[in-house]
């Protein structure tokens, strides 16, 4: 969330001030509580759920998420049935992270905090009380990155850093390439060896094959000492590795299909580096095709389950879809109407036990939550967030269209102040987002709702070279990230384009006085002096709203 800020002040923000009248708050009626605008201190102490795995019995592991005025983050982890019923919150330990049950369901394994390294254990369950002392914990010299289980739940395949610890890391930090390679132990803890040991450069974590006796790999060339982008697809068993396919380019997401005789995973054949199209190859080798070269949005996220769906977030616009990738194709599945499907599935890893899934979901007026299909649509089974959010007047959030002057066809997401009435000046925020190959969705945004309790309309522009519109639309920032983003970003406030109804809305906004721009920009050499104004006027409006 900060890394997400952070990005939007690195892009630039555009400051649009009109009036300083806000739109006036509702009045309770008598025996109600008055709400309040968001404020940071909501912001910091709201509720979240999102779904993280599923036992082989069908109960739903989620994690909560919250913070408070000071102190780092909160983390609880809870159980539920697809139902809703049979709520029960766990009590683990502060320095272990579950990620998922083992095949009896009877015990969690996870990310246990050993020596400050994480390091795989499991910890049996009782009475949704995980014992103080874990039953196994496999030890490796840098902690792992990730652990997958295996369909059999026989065995974890873990992506680790293969080198000895460094003895003098506390005194002392080495830039040097990362690297990842993948370990293979017995979920009892014996028997652990490092597989295919030439692979050193593994991305995100393994895929078992259907029967266990292999796992499918990504690798990407190493940040440090390499200026180009490519990947790599091998297949690895006990006896070593088998090369399948080079990209040549960014790869993201790996999952079995096809009965095994292909592999899918994400990537582009634009200059671009964001994975967006679903790609397959043959798993016994061969040249990767494009299966979805027409797809009229972004592939943001795959994997696949023991039943061999093959899962794909898809962002259309400022909404994620899940789909299902099928016989070549993509195949819409769920659409949460109010908002957005949150990432992947969670599902049972083993080929034994439920086919039941979970799915995070979330809108503009409530937090991420856990939600479970119902025939062909989803059902929201948590409410984290709800109770708090209950005091808060917020105003209308809703997706808006307009066309630049140079025609292009754009959206974004505008945050309406409480009580906000036509007519009426406001102060307008155009806050675009960072990446910049990536996009705003149509879900909560506190910084939004923190500016327009603050009486600001908020403009969060999907200039071009954002997610969700096509390959053309993301591949137009390439070489282009100083022109035709900025003008877009800029068309959101040109009063020349006043002419549909959102703008309408806001014709009574004044002019535009000053904009901000991404800093040493060689498309606008002259604003600096303005960049400097706007940025005092910043300082100035953040100190007096934290008077603290």
């Amino acid at each position: 969330m900060r890394q997400k800020l952070a990005m939007r002040w690195w892009l630039g923000i555009s400051l649009v001030m009109a009036g300083t009248s806000s739109g006036q708050q509702a009045v309770p009626a008598l025996g109600q509580a008055a709400k309040h605008p968001f404020t940071a201190n909501d912001w910091a102490s709201l509720h979240s759920a999102r779904a993280a795995a599923v036992s082989p019995d069908g109960m739903i592991l989620y994690h909560v998420t919250f913070g408070g005025e000071k102190g780092p983050t909160h983390d609880e982890w809870w159980t539920i049935a697809a139902d809703g019923s049979h709520v029960a919150k766990l009590e683990v330990a502060d320095d272990f992270s579950p990620m998922g049950f083992t095949a009896d369901g009877g015990k969690l394994y996870g990310a246990w905090k050993v020596n400050k390294q994480r390091q795989l254990a499991i910890f049996p369950l009782k009475d949704h009380k995980a014992s103080t002392v874990p039953s196994t914990v496999v030890l490796l010299p840098r902690g792992i990155g990730s652990a997958a289980a295996s369909p059999d739940g026989k065995r974890f395949a873990i992506v680790a850093d293969p080198r000895p610890a460094d003895a003098l890391e506390d005194v002392r930090h080495v830039v040097d390439p990362r690297q990842s390679s993948l370990y293979v132990v017995n979920t009892d803890g014996t028997m652990g060896s490092w597989w295919c040991s030439g692979l050193t450069s593994i991305e995100g974590a393994p895929v078992w094959s259907a029967d266990g006796a292999s796992l499918v790999l990504l690798s990407t060339s190493p940040h440090v000492g390499h200026h180009d982008v490519s990947s790599a697809i091998d297949v690895c068993t006990a006896t070593g590795a088998r090369h399948v396919t080079d990209i040549a380019n960014s790869a993201a997401g790996l999952a079995w299909t096809n009965g095994g005789k292909e592999i899918a995973f994400l990537s582009t054949r634009s200059e671009v580096l964001t994975p967006e199209h679903v790609w397959t190859v043959a798993s016994t080798g061969g040249i990767a095709a494009d299966r979805t070269p027409d797809l009229q949005g972004t592939a943001v996220a795959l994997s696949g389950d023991p039943q061999g769906h093959v899962w794909v977030a898809v962002a259309h616009g400022v909404q994620t879809d899940l789909e299902e990738f099928h016989d070549g194709a993509l195949k819409p599945v769920y659409h949460w109407q109010e908002g957005v499907v949150d990432g992947l599935p969670a599902g049972n890893p083993y080929a034994h036990g439920t086919a039941q899934i979970a799915l995070s979901v979330g809108d503009p007026n409530h937090t991420v939550n856990v939600a479970v299909p119902e025939g062909d649509h989803l059902r929201k089974i948590t409410h984290e967030g709800d109770t708090q959010l209950a005091a808060v007047e917020m105003g209308t959030v809703q997706p808006v269209h307009w066309k630049s002057k140079d025609g292009i066809a754009l959206e974004g997401i505008a945050t309406f102040p409480a009580g906000f009435a036509e007519g009426k000046k406001y102060p307008f925020l155009v806050l675009p987002h960072g990446g910049p190959e990536a996009n705003d969705e149509l879900r909560l945004d506190p910084f939004s709702r923190i500016i327009a309790g603050l009486g600001y309309v908020v403009l969060q522009p999907e200039y071009r070279g954002s997610t969700g519109y096509g390959e053309a639309f993301l591949a137009a920032i390439y070489q282009h990230f100083g022109d035709r983003a900025y003008q877009d970003v800029d068309s959101a406030t040109e009063p020349t384009f006043q002419g549909t109804e959102y703008f309408q809305i806001l014709a009574a906004r004044g002019k535009t006085v000053r904009m901000v721009t991404y800093p040493g920009s060689p498309h606008f050499p002259l604003l600096w002096e303005q960049r400097l104004n706007v940025f005092r006027e910043i300082t100035d409006w953040l100190a007096k709203y934290n008077k603290n």
